[in-house]
Formats: structure tokens, sequence, C-alpha cells
């Protein structure tokens, strides 16, 4: 499946009121669609331009390490950028290296 179909396929409007979405939640995936869907958001396929330098701008400092940020939803390091979670006994990151090729 190409990103434009699985973003398409699986990014969809719902009717669930905001003050009823809430996270975290348990996240059920591939490690092939995960991958999917991280080409697709970080290659701006799923938010605008304005919202991806928005979701990246570092906004607050963090206790636990004076040299992390964090942005909407992103914890971004010098040279990287990170999204985490968990629930006891799991936790998945996913880490990003923007200057990496």
């Amino acid at each position: 499946m190409e990103i434009e179909e699985l973003v398409i396929r699986h990014v969809q409007p719902c009717d669930i009121p905001e003050s009823e979405v809430e996270a975290p939640r348990e996240l059920f995936s591939t490690v092939r669609d995960l991958n999917k869907w991280c080409e697709a958001l970080l290659n701006g396929m799923i938010l605008s331009p304005e919202s991806m330098e928005k979701m990246f701008t570092p906004y607050l400092s963090v206790s636990f390490d004076p040299s992390l940020k964090y942005g909407y939803g992103w914890f971004l390091g010098h040279d990287f950028r990170l999204f985490g979670g968990g629930t006891p006994g799991f936790r998945s990151e996913i880490w990003q290296f923007p200057n990496e090729t």
C-alpha cells in the first residue's frame, strides 16, 4: 500500500467530541505501518507546513534535561526529535534525526 493510500484509508475525520479524546491509549500497529505513518507525517503529507513548523518549534524546557525542549508533542534535542509513550510494561519511541540522510 502506498503512503497516499494509507493516509486516505486511515486518517478520516471522526464524530468524537474533543472532550472525549484522551491519551494515552494503546496503539496496535506493525513496524512497517508505523514507518509508513512516520514517512507520511514527516514528509508533509498529513499536516500543513505551518503545522509542521509549530510542531517542531521549542516552546518549553523540560525539567529532567535542560538541553531538551518540548514542542507540540515532540521532545526536541539539538540534533534529534523524539516522540514516545508507554504503559506499564511497554514503551515505544520514535526518533528522528532531521540532519541525517
